[in-house]
């Protein structure tokens, strides 16, 4: 797969920013319809757009993991970072825990310690392995299944970058309808997900240059959830 990278990581700029506006779209239809209209009829449909977030954040990671990272311990720290604070926003806003990038920080994570995978059993990076693998299936047995599907997705979309390995992006993609449960709505957006981000790859694609702030990307999730929080106050 032959990349043009500065071109690539400019439409994938363009792709963040898409996927954080229908993120906050999606949380402000959800906090209309708790707090304003919970019979709204169109609930599933306007929710729709926000069912892109996910996958592309757990593409953009893997990406940034494997070609724009010169260290991934830092990168994965500021992830956890976010998620941590991140967390109890989250909590006040949705009544529930497990704000979405707790499972992108565990995904990073398990990214980082596939990719340096060694033969020793007893190696730092298979002691690690083994434990958020451990991790991920708690979150399955605890919570949803979705939890361990999101997880999963960055180290797949990994280990398909590293080794233009089709079989793993296939697994990745089969991986996406669990994300949000078979509903008709969720699906359709999923052929939209995987042709955005194809787009981003395509060399006719040369889209202005747009310069997103590095706090911005990491802020603006618990940032916006205040904001909501102020608007609507808790579920």
């Amino acid at each position: 797969m032959k990349i043009r990278l500065e071109q690539t990581n400019n439409n994938l700029s363009w792709l963040k920013l898409l996927a954080i506006v229908t993120m906050v779209f999606d949380h402000t239809v959800w906090g209309y319809c708790v707090h304003v209209d919970p019979g709204n009829q169109w609930y599933g449909y306007l929710r729709m757009p926000g069912r892109i977030c996910i996958p592309i954040f757990s593409f953009l990671i893997a990406w940034n993991m494997v070609y724009n990272t010169h260290n991934c311990m830092k990168y994965i720290k500021r992830l956890w970072l976010l998620s941590l604070i991140s967390e109890p926003v989250f909590y006040v806003y949705f009544q529930q825990v497990w704000n979405a990038f707790i499972p992108l920080a565990i995904g990073a994570s398990l990214d980082y310690s596939i990719s340096h995978y060694q033969d020793d059993p007893r190696s730092r990076e298979n002691q690690i392995t083994g434990l958020l693998i451990f991790i991920i299936l708690g979150l399955g047995f605890t919570h949803s299944f979705a939890l361990v599907s999101e997880s999963l997705l960055i180290p797949f979309a990994g280990l398909w970058l590293r080794k233009s390995n089709y079989w793993y992006l296939v697994i990745g993609l089969l991986l996406i309808p669990t994300l949000n449960g078979l509903h008709w709505q969720y699906l359709i957006m999923i052929p939209v997900t995987i042709t955005l981000i194809i787009l981003c790859f395509t060399p006719a694609l040369k889209l202005k240059r747009l310069k997103f702030p590095k706090w911005a990307a990491y802020w603006f999730y618990p940032l916006h959830l205040l904001v909501l929080f102020g608007i609507w106050g808790p579920a």
